[in-house]
C-alpha cells in the first residue's frame, strides 16, 4: 500500500499518435523526468492488418555511454488486434509489483519508450500516450 497519496505530475503526453506502422521498431524522443517517482504508459491498440503483435518497453539512458538499457519488467509483449483497446502499464518504486501491469522502480531521469510492430507484411493501429505522477 501507499503510505502517501499519489498525484499526477504533468499532464498527459502523447508519445505516438494514433496511426498504422508497418513491422519495425519505433523509437519516442529522448523523454526528461523533472522529479517525478512514476509514470503511467497508456496503450491503445485499435486495429491491425494480417497477423500482427505489438511489443512496447521503457528504456532508460545510461549516463556514461548514452546508450538505452531496458528497463527489467517495463513491458507489454505480443499486444494484437484481439487485445484492442487501453492497456496501461504503471511504474512506481511504492506500488507492488504485478507481471505486465505494475513495475517497482524509479522513473529515470531520461527514459524512452519503444514499440515494436512485429510481423510480415502487416500494420498494427495503436497509440502511446504517458503521465508522470508523485
Amino acid at each position: 500500500m501507499v503510505s502517501r497519496q499519489i498525484l499526477a505530475k504533468h499532464s498527459p503526453q502523447t508519445i505516438f499518435s494514433s496511426a498504422a506502422r508497418a513491422e519495425a521498431t519505433y523509437n519516442s524522443d529522448e523523454l526528461g523526468n523533472s522529479g517525478a517517482s512514476g509514470i503511467r504508459v497508456y496503450i491503445d491498440v485499435t486495429g491491425e492488418s494480417g497477423t500482427a503483435t505489438l511489443d512496447v518497453k521503457l528504456q532508460q539512458r545510461d549516463p556514461i555511454s548514452s546508450d538505452y538499457i531496458d528497463i527489467t519488467g517495463a513491458a507489454i509483449a505480443q499486444l494484437s488486434a484481439v487485445t484492442t483497446g487501453p492497456i496501461m502499464l504503471t511504474l512506481h518504486p511504492e506500488l507492488t509489483a504485478s507481471s505486465n501491469v505494475i513495475v517497482k522502480d524509479l522513473l529515470p531521469s531520461l527514459f524512452r519508450v519503444v514499440a515494436v510492430v512485429g510481423g510480415s507484411s502487416v500494420t498494427m493501429t495503436f497509440s502511446i500516450a504517458i503521465e508522470r505522477f508523485d
